[in-house]
């Protein structure tokens, strides 16, 4: 599972909160931190972005692949 995700190429900087193995499925919880930002392609500006991710995984054919993936923003994401 950590192999998995350390071999994505993300452009953001995913801080892991959780990950969650219950037989052949995982969760995986993250969220970026505050003032991480995002490019923009239309017009190449850049903003804030503050999403906190839930993936959900399953092994197929012997590889973990993401199922399922929402996400929220909420400023104050990663604040106790």
């Amino acid at each position: 599972m950590e192999t998995f995700f350390k071999a994505i190429k993300f452009n953001t900087d995913h801080q892991y909160d959780a990950v969650d193995v219950y037989g052949d499925m995982a969760i995986v919880r993250t969220h970026h931190p505050v003032g991480q930002t995002e490019l923009i392609l239309k017009d190449m500006s850049r903003k804030l972005d503050f999403n906190r991710e839930i993936f959900v995984l399953r092994p197929i054919d012997g590889n973990w692949k993401i199922i399922l993936y929402t996400f929220n923003t909420q400023p104050k994401q990663g604040e106790q």
